[in-house]
């Protein structure tokens, strides 16, 4: 299969596995509406999940986030309790409910008569001219037009409007049309400015409330991390937000289900899950590491990154006529999948910290772990070094104290902490609830196993750096 759901061929298939987050957009929970994960976590897979197994349901993909920036300043909506925000909050709360009544009429379950006075026909024009987007903008300049032109009583009216449409619909639908609207792939409209972090945000409000006031309309946003993050940051309200979060997140056996359906597919007589299947197909060393923590341990714990490794390792082991995947074919994967990681980590986020790849390519060809005093050496480093000053400079400076930095590095995945003889730790996948482990003068800051081959890390630890030249190419020194 494809390890991106939208071109997946086999995602109709029984291939499926049943993970927390799954298991709360599927039962019509309430009280959670925002699924948040990183990257290759399985956000669009459920997406067509709930498609499948929920009737009526909307999926919406929205392209002009961007556009509608034009209608307002970020400074003026960062305040959700000033009109600007709430302008913003009321376009896309009627936007939506808008949406769904559109749906009931294509089903037949309503109509538009305009013989029937009602706050639906009111509404006609915008149902019946507009797609989601469109109807945005048109809502959006609506009512910041009111607002600049200081006509409190339009603007008013135009916050009145929707309240009474909601209002109007929940108490004349039944409660078999309730209607699950999806949206995805937000990032994929928007440009990274505070704007339309503004205009995430307006929108997970608007959420909120209509899950909280609303019968007719369920609303479920699929956010990646790093765009609730830049949330997080700007909303001073977002505990309103956070408590209706579910994390993305997978366990290793999750994942070993999810590899093992997928060799299961074409076998008529399939073999059993949790460690038969795999042992079908990938060879098992007499002694040393086994073929399952080669690939775990090497890989974050999300589906995207697992499904990639072993593609790599199958095409191996197909180039070389290998009846099973072994060994070798699991090493040999590593560098490109290494490669492709740490250029999809600095892509992830690039616009939390534009030209990352520039800090992360300066580990090159160091060691594995770093002491602290190796930290901030390289800190001191990284601050001189012209490339990061000129690219870097939005951002860098925020993380100069060597807590902040590793903070930082923890927070996305490439830094793990490892404290005396425990095992190195990792964040998970998940958005970031757990805090930074207590660091202390014998901890050790070790870099993700996923980067070793990309950037061509020695076996050592790292104390101090004073000798070295940071780059990103050339020869390997002691």
């Amino acid at each position: 299969g494809q390890s991106f759901a939208e071109y997946d061929i086999v995602r109709d298939k029984p291939v499926v596995v049943d993970t927390p987050a799954m298991r709360s957009a599927l039962d019509r929970d309430r009280s959670k509406c925002f699924f948040v994960g990183r990257r290759g976590t399985g956000k669009t897979a459920i997406t067509f999940q709930i498609v499948k197994n929920i009737p009526k349901t909307l999926l919406l993909l929205p392209q002009l986030f961007s556009p509608v920036e034009k209608y307002f300043s970020a400074e003026d909506t960062k305040d959700v309790h000033q009109r600007p925000f709430k302008t913003l909050v009321t376009s896309f709360k009627r936007a939506l409910i808008d949406e769904v009544i559109a749906s009931w009429v294509k089903r037949g379950l309503t109509s538009l008569d305009r013989r029937i006075v009602s706050p639906l026909t009111r509404e006609r024009n915008a149902i019946e001219d507009f797609d989601f987007d469109l109807r945005l903008m048109h809502f959006a300049e609506e009512g910041f037009d009111a607002l600049r032109n200081a006509q409190d009583k339009e603007w008013h009216r135009h916050i009145n409007r929707t309240k009474e449409l909601i209002e109007h619909v929940d108490e004349n639908m039944q409660d078999s049309w309730e209607t699950t609207v999806v949206l995805d792939r937000i990032d994929e409209s928007w440009d990274g400015s505070d704007s339309s972090v503004v205009l995430v945000m307006a929108l997970m409000h608007a959420c909120v409330e209509l899950t909280a006031t609303s019968r007719a309309i369920r609303p479920l946003i699929f956010l990646r991390e790093n765009v609730v993050e830049r949330v997080r940051e700007l909303d001073r309200e977002f505990a309103r937000l956070e408590t209706f979060v579910v994390a993305l997140d997978w366990t290793r056996e999750l994942l070993l289900e999810m590899i093992e359906r997928r060799l299961n597919l074409p076998l008529i007589a399939k073999y059993q899950l949790h460690g038969p299947t795999w042992d079908a197909y990938f060879e098992q060393p007499a002694s040393g590491q086994s073929s399952q923590s080669l690939v775990f341990d090497y890989c974050q714990n999300r589906p995207r990154d697992v499904l990639i490794y072993c593609k790599y390792a199958i095409e191996s082991a197909q180039r070389k006529v290998h009846q099973r995947i072994l060994i070798e074919d699991l090493q040999e994967a590593r560098r490109v999948f290494s490669d492709n990681r740490l250029k999809e980590l600095a892509d992830e986020y690039a616009d939390n910290y534009p030209q990352l790849q520039l800090v992360l390519s300066r580990f090159y060809g160091l060691g594995r772990q770093f002491t602290i005093k190796g930290i901030e050496d390289l800190i001191r480093k990284l601050l001189v070094d012209s490339e990061v000053k000129q690219h870097c400079a939005k951002w860098i400076y925020k993380y100069t104290q060597t807590d902040l930095f590793i903070k930082l590095f923890y927070s996305i995945g490439f830094l793990g902490i490892k404290i005396k003889d425990s095992s190195s730790l990792f964040r998970s996948s998940g958005p970031q609830t757990v805090g930074l482990p207590t660091l202390g003068v014998d901890t050790l800051i070790e870099i993700h196993p996923t980067y070793i081959e990309a950037l061509s890390l020695q076996n050592s630890i790292v104390n101090s750096l004073a000798k070295v030249d940071l780059r990103a190419t050339g020869l390997i020194e002691e």
